[in-house]
């Protein structure tokens, strides 16, 4: 006889390795940072087009990157300037 599955008995040790877990592969929408499947042409949440695949950082994350290392680079560029006509470098 079939064995009936219970309405709320979630996914098996078999599902959960086979389709999921630490080894499967998710990354961000590069458009709403939404978590998705590298293998999703089409976000599921913002629905916009994803033809090059999931990134695997954040956006807001690698966005916040950007700002900081432009940020540093200008205060470095900054010193330098300073002790140049300051300091008659």
């Amino acid at each position: 006889m079939p064995r009936r599955f219970e309405q709320n008995e979630g996914p098996s040790e078999d599902d959960i390795r086979r389709f999921g877990g630490a080894d499967s592969s998710l990354g961000f929408c590069p458009e709403c940072g939404a978590e998705i499947s590298d293998l999703a042409d089409i976000c599921p949440s913002c629905h916009s087009w994803i033809p090059e695949g999931a990134q695997r950082r954040h956006p807001l994350t690698s966005d916040m990157m950007r700002r900081w290392y432009a940020f540093i680079g200008i205060a470095v560029l900054g010193v330098f300037l300073y002790l140049w006509l300051f300091r008659g470098g």
